[in-house]
């Protein structure tokens, strides 16, 4: 078996029902690496929320933020991004406007909002949901990742397009009628990539911003080819990692069109499925 890279989304993927890398998946992570496979986050997220979780539980590597946007080494250095058009955010932004949907625009230096007060709910909530029985690491790396987060949020006043490097825009809002409505229409543009991460999101990238593609890009400088990847998610912004991927695995968590896109079905993030999948193949690879 020829496997050079392992590339995993994070939430409901890596992450556990509490939010954070299990010390069974950070285990097989490690395993992983010293047979010589090289793993990859590939995420919606950020670089500075993804690494905390990565450091977290000393495992060191290369992250495609922003759904493929941004390419960076394990020490934080932006090595390759692929910026929403000009012309393609313009025409976002008056269209979300107009429909009175709040937004955010990812930049390299920051996130900038529509609504912070609105933004700042939606993160207690999501990370302060104190689920039941949680890990001990959990209220620490909540408490650093929101932080983090209010600490580079800044109101969307401040979003200068000569100054700051668009790599995502994210959408809200509670209705799914409207996601899918917001969807079609803004898909109009072929520039631009429309994708979702859960059910009251929607995210638009550069149509190249996309992981699959980011993969592409980064293997090349080392030499491997996509047949030689292993990819793991559980959403829609996974898609193109899912299929260009050699081998791909759909969580059992993830919607019925997300599992259509992949080989081979992992359990739930719950279940620590990560570990699983690698587990499996370290058996393969030690053979």
């Amino acid at each position: 078996m020829d496997i050079k890279l392992f590339a995993s989304d994070m939430d409901g993927t890596l992450l556990n029902e509490f939010h954070v890398i299990s010390d069974r998946t950070a285990d097989a992570v490690k395993r992983l690496q010293a047979l010589g496979v090289e793993f990859l986050i590939a995420t919606g997220r950020d670089y500075k929320p993804a690494k905390i979780l990565t450091e977290a539980q000393g495992i060191h590597c290369s992250f495609v933020n922003s759904n493929g946007a941004d390419i960076r080494t394990p020490e934080g250095k932006s090595v390759i991004t692929v910026p929403i058009e000009r012309s393609s955010l313009e025409e976002a932004r008056s269209y979300l406007t107009s429909q009175q949907i709040d937004y955010g625009i990812m930049t390299l230096d920051g996130y900038y909002t529509t609504n912070y007060d609105a933004m700042k709910e939606r993160m207690k909530d999501f990370y302060e949901s104190k689920p039941q029985n949680r890990t001990a690491m959990y209220d620490e790396i909540t408490d650093a990742q929101i932080a983090t987060l209010l600490n580079d949020s800044k109101d969307i006043t401040e979003f200068n397009i000569e100054q700051h490097v668009p790599l995502k825009v994210m959408v809200y809002h509670t209705h799914p009628e409207t996601l899918d409505r917001l969807m079609q229409e803004l898909s109009k543009d072929p520039k631009i990539a429309v994708t979702s991460s859960g059910i009251e999101n929607l995210e638009i990238n550069h149509v190249d911003a996309q992981k699959g593609f980011a993969i592409e890009r980064y293997i090349k400088e080392k030499g491997y080819t996509m047949d030689q990847v292993v990819s793991i998610g559980d959403a829609l912004n996974d898609r193109s990692m899912l299929e260009l991927a050699g081998t791909s695995y759909a969580m059992a968590n993830a919607t019925p069109e997300v599992q259509a896109y992949a080989d081979h079905i992992a359990p739930k993030n719950t279940e620590d499925g990560v570990a699983v999948v690698i587990e499996q193949l370290i058996k393969q690879l030690e053979k």
